[in-house]
This record gives C-alpha cells, sequence and structure tokens, in this order.
C-alpha cells in the first residue's frame, strides 16, 4: 500500500484487509509510507502482520511502488500480491474472491469493482469509464442481464491490481520513466503483450475515496493544474513511445501528432503558454529515447511471452 498524508483514511484500508482475511489467508501489509509528514505510519501500525517502511523525504510513486513490489517477492512465502491506494478498502469477501479469480486464471492481472466511498451504490466514475467500454457488462451490473464472474479489460485502474507471484516475476516492476501518470497503463501494456489477461472480478468490490475525509475538497492553485496538467501529458507522449506495435522512430512520430493536437487545443482555448509547454517537453523526450529504447527492450522481450 503506497500512503502519503492519508492518517484519515489509512487504517480504514489497512483494517479491511486484515478482517478479509481471516482463517486460511495469511497476509502480510507493506504499507510504503511516502515521507507523510502527518500522522500516517501510527494509523497505519495495526499489529504484527503490518509492517510501516518509511521514505524520509516525498519521492515519485512509482519508487516507492517498485521498493515495496521487490519487498513482496523477496519473500519465499508470498504466493499473491495486490498492490493498491491508501484510500480504498475492501467490503467482505473481495480480498478472498480476488484471491480465487487469480487462482482460476493463474496468467493474469485482475482488479475489483471500484465503487464511490461516499456513495457506496455508485460504480466510481473512472471505473464506470472502462465498464462502459465490456460489451454487456454495465447491463449486467444493472441487473439487466446475467453477470459473469471475470471481464475482460482493456487496462487496470491502478488503485488495486492482484496477481499471482509467478505474473509480477514475469511483469516486472513498474517503469521508472513515468513518475506517477500512466504507470499502471504502461503496467497493462506489457502484461497483455506478454500474454497476460487484464481481469475485472465484479464480484470483488474495493470502496474508493479520492481525496480527504475531514474537508471539502478544494481546487488546486493555478500552479499546481498546470504541473499535473504538464505530468499527465508527459505520460502520454511515453506512453506512445513505448508502443511495441511500432518501430521507435514511427513512435516518436505518433508523439509529434500528439504535441501539434495539444498545441491546437491550448490555442484554441486561448491558453498560449500550453502550447509551449507541449513543444518543451515533446522536445525534452529525445534525451530520454536511449532510456525508452532500452525500456522497449527490457519490457517486450519475446523471450518472455508466452507461448499459445
Amino acid at each position: 500500500i503506497t500512503a502519503y498524508n492519508r492518517e484519515d483514511f489509512v487504517a480504514r484500508c489497512v483494517q479491511s484487509i486484515l478482517d478479509d482475511a481471516g482463517e486460511g489467508l495469511e497476509v502480510r501489509v507493506l504499507v510504503m509510507d511516502n515521507g507523510s509528514t502527518d500522522g500516517t505510519p501510527r494509523a497505519a501500525a495495526l499489529g504484527p502482520s503490518v509492517e510501516v517502511h518509511r521514505t524520509e523525504d516525498n519521492r515519485h510513486i512509482v519508487e516507492v511502488l517498485n521498493r515495496g513490489l521487490a519487498m513482496a517477492l523477496a519473500d519465499p512465502d508470498t504466493d499473491y500480491v495486490v498492490a493498491m491506494n491508501e484510500d480504498t478498502m475492501y467490503p467482505p469477501g473481495s480480498l478472498r474472491e480476488l484471491v480465487a479469480v487469480a487462482d482460476a486464471h493463474p496468467e493474469s492481472l485482475v482488479t475489483p469493482l471500484q465503487m464511490n466511498y461516499r456513495a457506496p451504490e455508485e460504480i466510481d466514475a473512472n471505473m464506470l469509464g472502462h465498464v462502459r467500454q465490456v460489451p454487456g457488462l454495465l447491463a449486467a451490473l444493472e441487473g439487466k442481464a446475467e453477470l459473469e464472474r471475470v471481464y475482460d479489460l482493456p487496462t487496470i485502474i491502478g488503485a488495486c491490481v492482484l496477481a499471482r507471484r509467478a505474473v509480477w516475476e514475469r511483469v516486472g516492476n513498474f517503469d521508472p520513466l513515468f513518475w506517477f501518470y500512466g504507470i499502471d497503463d504502461d503496467l497493462c501494456t506489457r502484461a497483455r503483450w506478454l500474454g497476460c489477461r487484464l481481469l475485472l472480478a465484479p464480484q470483488a468490490r474495493l470502496y474508493h475515496a479520492h481525496g480527504k475525509l475531514n474537508e471539502d475538497p478544494e481546487s488546486p492553485d493555478r500552479p499546481a493544474r498546470t504541473r499535473k496538467w504538464r505530468y499527465e501529458l508527459q505520460a502520454r507522449y511515453l506512453f506512445k513511445l513505448k508502443n511495441p506495435a511500432r518501430s521507435l522512430f514511427g513512435a516518436y512520430l505518433d508523439a509529434k501528432m500528439l504535441m501539434f493536437e495539444t498545441i491546437f487545443g491550448c490555442l484554441r482555448n486561448l491558453w498560449p503558454a500550453g502550447a509551449l509547454h507541449a513543444i518543451a517537453i515533446y522536445l525534452g523526450l529525445a534525451l530520454q529515447l536511449p532510456q525508452v529504447a532500452a525500456a522497449r527492450r527490457r519490457d517486450f522481450d519475446p523471450a518472455n511471452r508466452l507461448k499459445a
């Protein structure tokens, strides 16, 4: 569990895991505290099966995720690993259902149906976008058709990803080229290319809070919004550059087309500074091309693909 300044929720997340494990499912909870300045480390420490590993300063989330993943896989008793956010919690039975689905479909990454914590009967807005991409799934969730146990997804939201040990070892770490945005999409692209399925287990649920519980969400200031936009755009460029279906040169041309689309959108919305940002980020990627090429060789090695 990655955690940063969420003392208002992290205990709920950890406790829901401990409660759902019960007899016969032994869990080891690794809370990777990313330099919190509040009481998050103390709130998360709920017993001997919970370990809080603290980073003194706030770092890129991908670094913290990979450190936790390495610690989990270093334990020879680890059979499954689930990477999740600290602002989530399982209702009873959900964690066990994810494990059961992973056993039934060994070469897969599995995720639950994410629900809105503040309105528990509503599907989380981000999750709903994925649900609508799967033919018949929304109708089944609304009771208009039979609900299957699993559905294939094009990608998985990174708030909760469970897989068997062998799958994580095959797919590998989250790519450090992606600081925050895009790390889950990149992992899923790699997993799918290697022959793994991306499965939604709709009978397993996960409540996702998004934002603080003890205060009204505030709109970030203009510099924060601009920074977020820049990070998202850079991730979109990188995602195109790592596309295994294209040569690196062809992928760079695809990213160039995205740059032109972004520039046009910024100018149309009277935000010329955005157009300059789009150009600067794109040109800066040229310096990262050797790293991208190395990542493509590492992540899309044909030797690691599952045999048909």
